[in-house]
């Protein structure tokens, strides 16, 4: 069984909504919450088990979730950064999973055949590996961690996420080639936003 952790915590300092969160801007055609539509994603690819790990303005984005097939997680500590709650995702899945889909919160455009290719290339490696999908040269989200790495993702610290696994495990990285600009587009600005929303 494979685990999905969505990483719903951050604070959109990026953004520029002080006191407010990007996740909860209206999404697709049926303008449902951003962090909603990540879950949906996650869901429609076949993930089982999904934790939604909540932060800042847990109380909003728990209800934007709520009902969707995903438990939620609260990280006390998520303004110490991304490894927080991957740590706290990590921690809450079950103790049988196989593997961790690390999935962000602000990457809606990830397509759900996406995630399917990763978690399906993920069962066809020989363990233990870290499965990343690139587009176009580049790695992108999510990134699927087998489950014996569970201890290093409960130690991570700082802002940078599990990025420092892959030099660690570099001969256990595969890569898997996806026909998805999505996996690289995160909603840091309302630029960004605005420009991913109008070609969704």
């Amino acid at each position: 069984m494979i685990a999905a952790v969505l990483l719903a915590a951050g604070r959109s300092s990026r953004y520029g909504g002080a006191g407010d969160t990007k996740l909860l801007l209206p999404w697709g055609p049926e303008g449902i919450p951003m962090a909603a539509a990540v879950a949906a994603t996650l869901k429609a690819a076949g993930l089982g088990w999904i934790v939604a790990v909540l932060g800042h303005r847990a109380d909003a984005v728990g209800a934007a979730l709520a009902g969707r097939g995903v438990e939620t997680v609260l990280n006390p500590d998520y303004a110490d950064g991304l490894s927080s709650s991957i740590a706290a995702g990590v921690r809450a899945a079950p103790a049988g999973a196989d593997g961790y889909l690390i999935a962000l919160g602000d990457m809606p455009a990830v397509a759900a055949g996406t995630v399917s290719l990763v978690c399906r290339a993920f069962e066809a490696a020989s363990p233990p590996a870290i499965v990343v999908p690139v587009h176009a040269g580049r790695r992108g989200h999510p990134v699927l961690f087998g489950r014996a790495y569970r201890e290093e993702l409960l130690g991570l610290s700082g802002d940078v996420g599990a990025r420092r696994l892959f030099s660690r495990h570099a001969g256990r990285v595969v890569e898997v080639a996806v026909d998805d600009p999505g996996v690289l587009s995160d909603v840091d600005t309302e630029a960004q936003y605005r420009a991913a929303a109008g070609a969704d």
